[in-house]
């Protein structure tokens, strides 16, 4: 019973009539008071505290073997909603060039153990928005005459969790520009004749940003709360 009073309690405080105040303590954590729950002639007040959840990230370091190509790309992905991935690309020849998650993140031997790209569907090769690609079909970066290629997209197909999920495995730099699978030979179904790699890193998750915890002398309750009760079902 008690459990299915603060079911209902927990329910009620999710709505948008309950206020909710900044807690002094965490900036970034907000409380909220419920009303009395009465238990045995007790009364308790429940205290919720709301904890923003980070939205999963993950990063990848890219460097080249014998290049002096190098960057670092950001992965989110909002709950719900695609993978979005930023950052920026140095050292790069001027132009297109290819953009793809292989297999494995093994980055050694030069970047020629990451596999192929990453292909769970055994389709052939294509374009970021056709309707049969590679999941780690991600197209072409551009960069500009002095090598910089400032990346900001999205996609639908890769995924930061689940049966497409890119994280352990790796990122790929590619020297040429993919021609999407329409070059009209084999290695264009295969990695749309995206030549040589020149970059390439593993995807791996950033370790979320956990709340700062009181600091000596500092309150763990907001200024006038009542104690913490825990009820036990």
């Amino acid at each position: 019973m008690k459990l299915l009073v603060l079911s209902v309690l927990l329910a009620f405080a999710s709505s948008a009539n309950v206020p909710k105040k900044r807690a002094a303590y965490y900036p970034n954590v907000f409380y909220t008071s419920l009303p009395y729950l009465q238990n045995d002639g007790n009364n308790y007040e429940v205290w919720l505290t709301y904890v923003p959840v980070p939205v999963p990230t993950a990063i990848v370091e890219l460097k080249g073997e014998g290049s002096e190509v190098s960057g670092r790309i950001t992965f989110t992905q909002p709950q719900g909603g695609p993978v979005i991935y930023t950052g920026n690309v140095t050292g790069l020849s001027e132009g297109l060039h290819g953009f793809h998650i292989h297999e494995f993140g093994d980055v050694s031997k030069d970047c020629k153990s990451v596999g192929a790209h990453f292909n769970p569907g055994y389709t052939h090769h294509g374009g970021p928005a056709d309707p049969y690609r590679h999941i780690g079909d991600l197209g072409n970066i551009k960069a500009n005459a002095e090598g910089l290629a400032q990346v900001h997209d999205s996609d639908h197909l890769i995924s930061l969790h689940g049966h497409n999920s890119i994280i352990g495995r790796s990122l790929v730099i590619s020297a040429n520009k993919d021609d999407y699978g329409r070059g009209g030979d084999k290695e264009s179904l295969r990695t749309g004749n995206s030549g040589d790699t020149v970059a390439c890193g593993a995807i791996v998750w950033i370790h979320p940003v956990r709340p700062k915890p009181p600091q000596e002398g500092e309150s763990a309750k907001p200024e006038g709360g009542a104690d913490t009760e825990i009820v036990e079902p």
